[in-house]
Parts: C-alpha cells; structure tokens; sequence
C-alpha cells in the first residue's frame, strides 16, 4: 500500500478522524504515478465524514464519464460506452460536458411532463429533481454527495472499506435484466469504480432511465476478476434497488403522469427520489429542510382545538427562498377548509405563493367535496391540493375526478420489487 494512503488508513484504525478539507490537501500531495491515482485525483476520501468537499465533486465530474455510441432507443440498438477513471490503464476523459458524457452522444433520457387531470392543472412545487438531476448539467452536487455517502456505506458492509486494487487475471462479467424494466443507478455505479475500483471499466448499453427487456445487457465490466467478484454483490443491489423504484414510477406516472408524488419515507435517501425522478414522479421535499411543511405533530403547538390550531399556524407562515413552497397537513374536511379561507386572508401581504394543503387520509369522494366547497368559497385557486395516506397503485384510478392537484404516497418506492438482474461472468 502506498505509504500516503497506509499513513491516513492507520490514523483511521487508531480513531482519528479526516476533515473534507484535510482529505483534499493530503491527497493532492499523493505521488501522481501511485497506482491509486483516481482516488488521489478525485479527492473523494470514503473514510471522511460529512460527504464530499465541493473541490472534490468537481475533480469527481471532471473525471467522471465519458460514453461514445449510440444510445438504447427500445431497438435493442447497444451503445459503446465507457467509463474513463482517468488511470493510466484507462484512455484520456474527454471534456466534461455537464452530463458526464460526451457532446452531443447523452443516452440519459428525461422523462417529460405532462399535465394530469386530477384538479386544476398546471406546474405543482412537489417537482424537486431537477436538483438531483437534470440532462442538460447531469448529476448535481447534491446528488454526488449522496451517492459518495450511500455507496460508502455500502461496500463497508460488505466489508470494503479501501479501494481494491485486483491481484488476479483480467476477466469480463455481464450485468444483464431478467425481467422488464427502467434503468437506474448507473451513475451510481460509475461513483463506486471511480472511488472503490479504479481498476475496473464499464460499458453500458443500457443507461439511466432507459427501458430494458428480459435478457438485454445493460453493461459490460472489465477488471481483475478478484475486483469483479468483490463488487458484484453491492453493484448488483444498487442498480436492481433504484431500477426497481424508477420502473415502479414508470407505472404509477402512466396513469397519472405528473401528479403523483413519493415522500420522505425512503430507503437510500436521495437516491429513491432520484429514481422515482426518472421514472416520472414527482420528488416532493428533498429534506426536511427543502420545504416549511406544518404536520398534524406540528399543529400541536397552536391551539386546543383542531380549528385554531390551523387559523393559528397558518397566521403564522412567512415563506422564504429558502423554501421550495409551504404546506400544512389537515385530517378532516374542516380543518381543509379552514386552511384555505386563513390562507386567503394572510396570503395578501406575500403575493401569489400558493398554500399547499395536504387531505391525510381523507378519501377520494371527501377531497372531492372539499376541493369543491374550496371552489364556491372562491379560493380554490390560492391553494394546491395534495391527497396522502393509504393510497395504492390499485386505487389509483379512483382518484382522477378528486379535484385534487398532486397525491402522495410512499407506495411508489417503498416495498417495491428490484428489477431483476444478474452479472455473469464470461464462460458461465
């Protein structure tokens, strides 16, 4: 082990602990001809906490992907593509071009909007990926810093907490679908060679939200075979996981495009909602953070009675840009229509952001009522109605004339089934 690398690994083993900061100083000073060049160049130390600095996301983008060829159309058409870590046995990356992927040749397909007709129409602010990801700049900071974060945590559970360095003979292996369905993580995977396994390539055929059959390639692995082997498992959980939730939200934005929304209720964080992003639903808040969101535990602090709870908190909503929008949860028809009419009153010194209030466990036929009587108050238009709780893809269509604008549900990504895949090794 290279004595720069052996130096922080002991500090690691007797306790110490890397700042980002101090990661990038000690691995800029690394010998550049040391055979952990990618991990010196990237910056990206997988043993520092707090996620990656902002100098090393961007050696990590500069360094990240380059694809050549011709992206999967649903032809069965394979692209030539690879991923350059910028090794010596590795070609020259090309100009990063905000994608990751070379001019003009992207197979990342964005799935369009398209308005729904569950209420009044129109843009809805539960659209949050667009800060994940989106194909004109490609992965953002945010999402990198996710994915460092997750795919370290990862491979240290299955007992990876270096990059590996291959000691055996060079050996292909295959990842290949054996049912239908959505790409996605492949970007994640790119992280992990980057970081973990320098020393392995990858070509995919099959790219982030592309659609794939039983039986096609999504990508093609070169390495030492012992490197293959350690990370099958791990790369093999990502991309089936997120696959998984992306061709889940394929399904549900289908019947409901642009208007159905997961939650906060994840497994990989960030990562779920970037695939349920390209499948086609919304995002909702990122983080906690993200939006002012008032829930039933919130509304506690208000009042004794559910009425004043509500006039109370909605008095006391002062949106800022730090906020995508602001939301309150009700649990009966009431409480709705308190929300609505107290929003109308404070929102006259704010302009025109709308109120988003959230019907928990309401029903279809009582939204509906309520999004009518909103309607022959006249302020139907200053709020955006979100149905949540207990909503099911068999369901789904019993939702279409509920008046409301977005419904949310953990059901899109939670207890889904990862696409189906395997990796193969040549000669099996």
């Amino acid at each position: 082990m290279p004595d720069h690398v052996q130096t922080m690994w002991s500090e690691r083993n007797r306790g110490g602990t890397c700042t980002r900061e101090a990661a990038d100083q000690t691995m800029h000073r690394a010998p550049a001809q040391q055979h952990v060049r990618p991990v010196a160049e990237v910056g990206i130390a997988p043993w520092c906490r707090g996620g990656p600095s902002s100098k090393a996301i961007a050696r990590f983008q500069d360094h990240h992907l380059v694809t050549r060829g011709r992206c999967l159309e649903g032809r069965g058409q394979p692209s030539e593509a690879a991923a350059h870590h910028d090794h010596p046995l590795h070609a020259p990356p090309a100009r990063w071009n905000g994608m990751g992927l070379a001019e003009g040749q992207g197979c990342f397909h964005e799935v369009q909007r398209t308005s729904g007709s569950m209420g009044k129409g129109g843009k809805v602010p539960h659209d949050r990926g667009h800060l994940l990801w989106t194909s004109a700049e490609g992965p953002s900071n945010r999402l990198l810093a996710s994915i460092d974060r997750w795919v370290g945590a990862v491979l240290t559970d299955d007992g990876i907490d270096m990059p590996l360095m291959g000691q055996g003979d060079a050996a292909t292996s295959v990842v290949l679908a054996r049912s239908e369905g959505l790409v996605a993580g492949t970007a994640a995977v790119d992280h992990l060679l980057q970081i973990w396994a320098p020393e392995v390539r990858v070509s995919w055929s099959a790219s982030d939200g592309r659609q794939v059959g039983n039986g096609d390639e999504i990508g093609r692995f070169t390495g030492p075979a012992d490197v293959l082997l350690a990370i099958e498992r791990s790369v093999l959980n990502l991309l089936g996981q997120l696959s998984g939730i992306a061709t889940s939200a394929r399904t549900w934005a289908t019947v409901a495009p642009g208007q159905v929304a997961c939650t906060r209720k994840t497994v990989y964080g960030l990562l779920d909602k970037w695939a349920v992003h390209l499948g086609g639903c919304l995002t909702h808040r990122l983080n906690r953070q993200d939006a002012l969101m008032l829930k039933e535990n919130d509304l506690v602090a208000y009042g004794e009675d559910e009425v004043s709870r509500v006039q109370a908190a909605v008095a006391s909503l002062e949106p800022n840009e730090d906020h995508a929008f602001i939301e309150i949860e009700t649990t009966s028809a009431k409480q709705a229509l308190t929300a609505a009419l107290a929003w109308s009153q404070h929102r006259t010194s704010m302009g025109d952001t709308p109120l988003v209030i959230m019907l928990d466990n309401l029903g279809p036929e009582t939204c509906k009522d309520v999004a009518a009587e909103m309607e022959s108050l006249g302020v139907r238009e200053h709020v955006v109605l979100e149905a949540s709780g207990g909503i099911t893809f068999e369901g789904l269509s019993d939702w279409k004339e509920s008046g409301m604008d977005v419904i949310s549900t953990s059901a899109v990504n939670r207890g889904v089934a990862p696409l189906d895949l395997t990796m193969l090794m040549d000669g099996v």
